[in-house]
């Protein structure tokens, strides 16, 4: 009987860690696409990436100026960038410019994205912070910020932390980029970035009626042991 109950136990905590995966999704924008270059998405979707609040218009983001170098695992070629704003962070609608991806878990899923790194660039206007933000409080707290040297030179940044989202709910993440100084011209790339790397585990959030046949099930054997000790 202790066998059986040892078993019912362990299959409990089985449910109730859920079924997860770790995935690694990498961004190098290789020929200018915006989409995953490596990785595939478990349990959990990803957006291509995109750019928000730029300082005038940027009409191509993705391109091959400016090729990153410098720093272990940098594959130059094509890279990402933004016309950032000067000044203070500005969260709101026309303030600081951002880089955005959103991950959508899968039905009856959550996920974590617990690391976060990637090249950066920026000239002397261009971003000398960069904070990453969610919608999930309106993009009012930071879930990290790196500093960024406004010298032109490419850098690494790694970035660990753990963010856990709801189940079925979609996140939208922004890298805003603020405390530049000068005046920057509009629609001038200011700040690029490369070979991003997101880590993200998904994991299965059970059921009710799998927590009651889980309840159930050890009531049923823990019933079992008392009864045969009385006998």
């Amino acid at each position: 009987m202790k066998k059986t109950l040892i078993a019912v136990l362990s299959l409990t905590a089985v449910s109730l860690a859920g079924v997860n995966g770790q995935v690694v999704i990498n961004y190098a924008f290789t020929n200018n696409s915006t989409s995953p270059t490596s990785g595939s998405p478990l349990n959990f979707a990803i957006s291509d990436f995109t750019i928000g609040n730029s300082f005038g218009t940027v009409s191509a983001p993705a391109n091959s100026s400016s090729t990153s170098s410098g720093y272990s695992g940098a594959t130059g070629g094509s890279n990402f960038g933004n016309a950032f704003r000067t000044g203070a962070l500005n969260t709101g609608s026309s303030g600081s410019g951002f880089f955005e991806f959103t991950i959508t878990p899968s039905t009856g899923y959550t996920f974590q994205l617990s690391q976060f790194d990637f090249g950066v660039r920026s000239t002397s206007t261009g971003a000398q912070t960069l904070s990453l933000r969610s919608n999930l409080d309106s993009y009012g707290a930071d879930i990290f910020t790196s500093v960024v040297a406004n010298t032109g030179a490419w850098s690494a940044k790694t970035n660990s932390f753990t963010f856990n989202s709801q189940t079925d709910a979609a996140v939208t993440f922004r890298l805003f980029g603020y405390g530049g100084t000068g005046s920057a011209s509009s629609g001038t790339i200011n700040t690029r970035i490369d070979d991003v790397s997101l880590t993200i585990t998904a994991t299965a959030v059970p059921e009710p009626s799998t927590w009651a046949l889980i309840g159930l099930g050890s009531a049923f054997v823990l019933w079992r042991m008392r009864r045969k000790a009385v006998i």
